[in-house]
Parts: structure tokens; C-alpha cells; sequence
């Protein structure tokens, strides 16, 4: 056996530095005209059109190549850059003119402030023009002198935004301290805002391993810059950022902090949003390069997604490369089409105006108003995530806690449930307490009394003779025999490798329960702590646990047994199977508590499932430790040469076999020519 381990070894070794690796590329399709919106948690549906094409802008080949747009009382003005200028279009009597063209280099951003002065971001010049709407230019304002904006910052404006105070904010191309400050003289106030650098797992690894000098000199990790920018109607900064998740869209407080993404929030978003526009009610329209649009309640939560890219062929509607969008205040929505230099103009449906109504009846505390609209969402559109959100969310306002609780469930909302189900166990006990302590009191009163009786009476049957016959049956008791690894596990394994106790009947049995068990604390815990790595369902979700468990313990027994055999190791491959399922003990008697237990938590009591979750692990882990030492009566450092061996060889027969899956058909050609090959010059075929 161990010459057979040894060839085995030998083979998947030898195999892997032949195989060779090929890339496949993949294309897909965007969807277009179609409206999408989340309906089972993480899985995306269609359903009524939000938003439809009403009209489309600057068709006559006016605009090349327009960066930015902004919208101001009734007026849409665009920085036209290809031809070096701002134009304005009235939306009501069409009339076009040139607003302020001269001093441009590359005008990429466009803003009109309340007082109507128009401030310019040119990228060229890296200078912010100030003009009246006549076109006179009023201040240029260029790069910070400051010593704190630092002698090496950039200072290349892409957009540019006044609020409220008359502070200036300008998002500058490779600047990565944030966004840039200026009081209304254009001297320098400080960054605004700061995006987090997203570690990958190497990063991650460097930091553990390398000292900070070491990190220096290795790598400059900068957070990704600003985006894009746009004020809410409370006069709050709300920003998008390229290639950060989950903070491609953030909310600003005065103090630049991110309000996002906090409490009960779902940030749902892409890596290449390009702008974003605030509506009246305070909802943001995040769009893709690629045309896609994403709509957020103020709070960040997710409600739909429509557009599209143009790919083979120009429909109106969607877009070859957009640059800007911006919102009026009826809600219809202008997407600026930089590839085609044309503006798309988007009204929202009767579906779309009602979730608007919805939200903001909520939002100003008219819940019943509010679920009222809802219902009729939810008749319409279907079970979407965020209808059964909201209607959660009023219920729960209106302290109707177990609808809002089967409603939040509906929804996924582990952070609202929570909150409800709070609510529903306290008012529970509260009504229940007294009750629950005379029933307790009751049962304990007629245990002693029955006790007291029979101890002089004599009336119950001795049931201990038969549980004695029962227990003496060899399966039993080596089925019992995991509550002597809970107690002694060095001499319980001893017993078990000298078959002196346990068996491998039993570890079979035990095995299995302790997969049921697998299952169970992942499909049958409560609510707040059935976190799946996906949403699934049914045999699905069988399927997929079961392909972690199964695999993994043959893998583990047999990889050790292997890396065992060649290593001096005295355990037989049936006792490393009896010993992995033995160390399941723990696991099998102390789980199914936690199961039942996680029914009645909150996520306030969460702590008892993380460390309950942990300890057992620990546990067995701990016991497979301490068997494999005594199965293959090892040393401590052997037993940790072992185990790095065992994960080694696992993981090389999880690459070995997956690439196996992933060229299968190749596979098969070969060895056929090679059986053809073998039998042309064995036998003449």
C-alpha cells in the first residue's frame, strides 16, 4: 500500500507541470430597453418599464464629443469639448446659443450656481473659469499655491460644483487625496471626502509579512480618485468613484464621511460609473460609461436599472459611450451620449412614478399612504425586493411587527428583520413571563413528587436493566462512545485505534449524521444567520453544501492517509476515516443546540452564534489534531509536518482535477490517438 501511495504521489507531481493553460475569452450582451430590478436577494429580474425614450437632443451634429452637462431652470447647458465651447439649449422653446467659448483648451465640466455664474472645469488649460451667463468671464481660477495642496498634487479639473455656501469643489484628474476645496476666491481649503484602497488578497498578505519601509519601497497603493459629483436637495455632496465596491456610490456629511452603507443599507452598484444626478426627492441616478442606468433611494437602497449600450446597432435609448446625466424636476432623466454627441431624454411611467411617490410618502412619515402605493407596486411589478423592503419598513412603523418581519424576510433584510423580531420576542415574553415561570414551576414541583413517591411506592417500572441491554449491544455503544471524546479524547483514540471501542460501522453512521447536521446548520438556522454564498434554494442548495462537505472529508482522508503512509505513520486508512468522524463529536451533539438556539436571537445576541460557530470548529479541529498524533503515533512537530502535507497534496489534487474537468475533451482526443497510436505500431491496426 505504501508502494502505491508512493506511485500516486509520483504521477500527480509529475502531471502537473505539462498541463497547459489556455485563456477563453467571453462577450455578452447588454440589455437594452428593458427595466431590471432585484427580486430574490442577489438575483436580478424584469419587470414593468421604469423609464421610457421620449426624445432625443442635439441631432443635428451640434455637440463633438460633450463631456459634462448641466441642467439650471429650464435650461440644459453642455460642455461642448471636441468644438472648445458651452452651449446652451432651452428645453421649452429649443432656441440654441454659445454661452462663453475662447479660452478653452479642453472643457470637461460645467456647473451654474444659484446666483447664475457658470463655473467651467477645463482639463487642458487645468484651470476653472468663472463667467456670467452673458458669456463675460468673471475669474480663472488655477492651481492651489498652498504648501499644504502640496508641491506634487495634481491639479487637472474633469468637473467642478458650487454649493450652497459658495464653496467650490473640483474633482481633479490624478488627484487621489480627494476632492478639491476652494473658497469662493479660489484659494485652497483642504481635500473633501477620501475613498478606501481595496487590498486584494497578496495586498493583504504583504501587509502581514513586509514592514512598513518594506511596503514602501514595494508598492505605492493609492485609493482610487473622484469621479463624479452632484448636490442633493439638502445641499449634501453625493459622489460616484470607478473601481471601488462597495463605495461606487457615496452620500458626503459636511464632514466628507460616507453615510452610505451603514445600518440596514444595500449598496448595489458598477466599476465604471461615470456621474451621477440627484432627483427631487432626493433619489440618484448613477450611470455606467456603458449607458446602464441605476437608480437609489436617498438612503442608498437599490431600486431598478434600465439603458444600455449600443453594440450593433443605434436605437434611441441607448448609447455608444455616455459621459454625464442629469434629472429635472418632474424626474425625467437627460443621458449625454459623448459617442454620438446627442442627448437621450428619459420619462418616468406611471410604474416609476409611483415607487417615486411611494419612497417619499414614506420618507415624510404618511406610512399608510405609503403602503397603500406599495401594494399596488407589488400587484404590478411583482414580488421585487424593494417593495417587500418598504412594505416591511411601514408595517413596521405602524408596529405591526410580525407582517413586517414576514416582510423583511421576503426581502432578505436580515438588519430590519432583526429589529422585528426584537420587537415581537420582547413583547412575547412580556406576556408570557408569568406564565412560563408557573408552568416551570409546575413541572418541577411534579417531577420531585413523582420522585419522592416512587422512591417509597415503587410504582414506576426500573427502566434501567433495559437501557442497560440496549447500550451493551456492540453499535450502540461504539455509536455512544463520542461522549468519551468529550472527556478524554488521548485515551479515547487509543481505544479506537486498538479496536478496543468504536468502530467503523459506527464512524460511518456517525459521519452521516454529522453531514445532516452540515446541512442543517447551514438550511435549517434561523433567518438572521442563514447566510448562503449565494441565494439558492431546495436541492439546490443540497447540491451545493453537500459538494463542500463530501469532497472535503474524502479528500482529507485520503490525502492524509496517503501523505501517512510515506511518512512512517502507523494509522490504517480505516483509522484516519474513524478518527475524522469521531472528532465530529463535539460537533454532532453541541450543533444541533445552536441550531435551535438561532430561532430565537437577534442580531443583537449574535456573539453566541460567532463564538458557538467558532468553538466548535476549534473543537474539532483540536480533536483531529490530537488523533492524528495517536493513530499514526506521532511527535508534535510531525503532526504539523503532517497536516501541511495533507493540505499540500489536497490542494494539488484539487488543481490536478479541475484541470482535468476544465480540458476533459482534450483529454479524451489524446488518449484515443494515443490508444491508436500505441495499437498502429503494437499490432499493425
Amino acid at each position: 500500500m505504501r508502494r502505491l501511495a508512493c506511485v500516486i504521489l509520483v504521477f500527480i507531481l509529475a502531471a502537473l507541470p505539462n498541463i497547459t493553460v489556455f485563456a477563453q475569452d467571453a462577450a455578452g450582451q447588454n440589455a437594452a430597453t428593458f427595466t431590471y430590478a432585484e427580486g430574490n436577494p442577489y438575483l436580478f429580474m424584469r419587470t414593468q418599464d421604469a423609464y421610457v425614450i421620449s426624445e432625443i437632443l442635439f441631432t443635428d451634429g451640434e455637440l463633438e464629443s460633450p463631456e459634462d452637462m448641466h441642467l439650471h431652470e429650464g435650461v440644459l447647458y453642455v460642455a461642448d469639448t471636441g468644438n472648445r465651447r458651452i452651449v446652451a439649449l432651452d428645453l421649452e422653446t429649443r432656441d440654441l446659443w454659445v454661452v462663453a467659448e475662447g479660452p478653452f483648451n479642453r472643457p470637461t465640466g460645467v456647473f451654474i450656481t444659484r446666483d447664475n455664474e457658470l463655473f467651467v472645469a477645463d482639463n487642458g488649460n487645468g484651470t476653472v473659469f468663472r463667467f456670467d451667463l452673458e458669456g463675460n468671464l468673471l475669474q480663472e481660477i488655477t492651481r492651489p499655491t498652498d504648501i499644504i495642496f502640496g508641491e506634487n498634487t495634481s491639479f487637472r479639473p474633469q468637473r467642478v460644483l458650487v454649493d450652497h455656501a459658495g464653496i467650490i469643489y473640483v474633482v481633479s484628474e490624478g488627484t487621489f487625496d480627494g476632492i478639491i476645496q476652494l473658497t469662493d476666491d479660489g484659494e485652497f481649503i483642504g481635500f473633501f471626502g477620501l475613498t478606501n484602497v481595496q487590498l486584494s488578497p497578496m495586498e493583504v498578505l504583504q501587509n502581514l509579512i513586509l514592514s512598513d519601509v518594506q511596503l514602501a519601497r514595494l508598492v505605492r497603493r493609492t485609493p482610487p480618485t473622484f469621479t463624479n459629483m452632484a448636490l442633493d436637495p439638502r445641499g449634501l455632496l453625493r459622489t460616484v468613484t470607478q473601481h471601488s465596491m462597495p463605495n461606487a456610490v457615496m452620500a458626503h456629511n459636511v464632514a466628507g464621511a460616507n453615510i452610505l452603507g451603514g445600518g440596514h443599507a444595500n449598496i448595489v452598484g458598477e466599476l465604471n460609473f461615470v456621474d451621477i444626478a440627484v432627483g427631487r426627492y432626493g433619489q440618484m441616478y448613477a450611470v455606467t460609461d456603458t449607458g446602464l442606468i441605476y437608480e437609489y433611494t436617498q438612503e442608498g437602497i437599490y431600486v431598478f436599472t434600465f439603458g444600455g449600450r449600443a453594440i450593433s446597432v443605434e436605437r434611441s435609448g441607448i448609447f455608444t459611450i455616455v459621459s454625464a446625466i442629469e434629472v429635472d424636476e418632474h424626474n425625467s432623466l437627460y443621458v449625454l451620449d459623448r459617442g454620438r454627441g446627442m442627448v437621450h431624454v428619459y420619462v418616468p411611467t406611471n410604474f416609476a412614478a409611483t415607487i417615486h411617490s411611494a419612497i417619499h410618502l414614506h420618507e415624510q412619515g404618511y406610512y399608510r399612504e405609503s403602503l397603500e402605493l406599495w401594494r399596488n407596486v407589488r400587484r404590478e411589478g411583482g414580488s421585487l425586493r424593494i417593495t417587500n423592503l418598504f412594505i416591511g419598513r411601514g408595517y413596521y412603523q405602524l408596529r405591526d411587527y410580525e407582517r413586517a418581519a414576514y416582510f423583511f424576510e421576503l426581502a432578505a433584510a436580515r438588519g430590519w428583520y432583526s429589529d422585528a423580531f426584537w420587537q415581537i420576542r420582547d413583547a412575547w415574553i412580556i406576556a408570557n413571563f408569568n406564565r412560563i415561570i408557573i408552568i416551570v414551576f409546575v413541572i418541577w414541583l411534579v417531577w420531585m413528587t413523582v420522585k419522592l413517591l416512587n422512591r417509597r411506592l415503587k410504582f414506576l417500572p426500573d427502566l434501567r436493566p433495559g437501557i442497560k441491554r440496549v447500550t451493551g449491544i456492540r453499535l450502540v455503544a461504539d455509536l455512544l462512545y463520542i461522549k468519551d471524546f468529550i472527556r478524554h479524547p488521548i485515551d479515547s483514540y487509543y481505544y479506537l485505534r486498538n479496536d478496543d471501542k468504536g468502530g467503523t460501522k459506527a464512524a460511518i453512521i456517525l459521519m452521516a449524521v454529522a453531514y445532516l447536521v452540515f446541512l442543517g446548520s447551514f438550511l435549517a438556522t434561523g433567518f438572521l444567520f442563514r447566510h448562503f454564498p449565494f441565494e439558492v434554494d431546495g436541492g439546490y442548495a443540497v447540491l451545493y453544501f453537500s459538494m463542500l462537505f463530501i469532497p472535503g472529508v474524502a479528500l482529507f482522508v485520503n490525502c492524509n492517509y496517503l501523505v501517512a503512509s510515506i511518512t512512517d505513520g502507523r494509522g490504517r486508512y480505516k483509522d484516519v476515516f474513524n478518527l475524522t468522524a469521531y472528532a465530529f463529536s463535539p460537533y454532532i451533539l453541541f450543533m444541533p443546540i445552536l441550531i435551535i438556539v438561532s430561532h430565537f436571537l437577534t442580531f443583537n445576541e449574535q456573539f453566541v452564534m460567532t463564538m458557538g460557530s467558532f468553538a466548535l470548529y476549534t473543537w474539532v479541529g483540536v480533536l483531529i489534531f490530537i488523533g492524528l498524533k495517536e493513530i499514526h503515533d506521532f511527535d508534535l512537530s510531525v503532526v504539523w509536518k503532517n497536516i501541511f502535507l495533507t493540505i499540500a497534496f489536497a490542494f494539488l489534487v484539487v488543481v490536478v482535477l479541475f484541470m482535468i474537468y476544465m480540458f476533459w475533451d482534450n483529454l479524451i482526443d489524446m488518449l484515443y490517438s494515443l490508444v491508436r497510436e500505441v495499437g498502429h505500431r503494437a499490432i499493425g491496426y
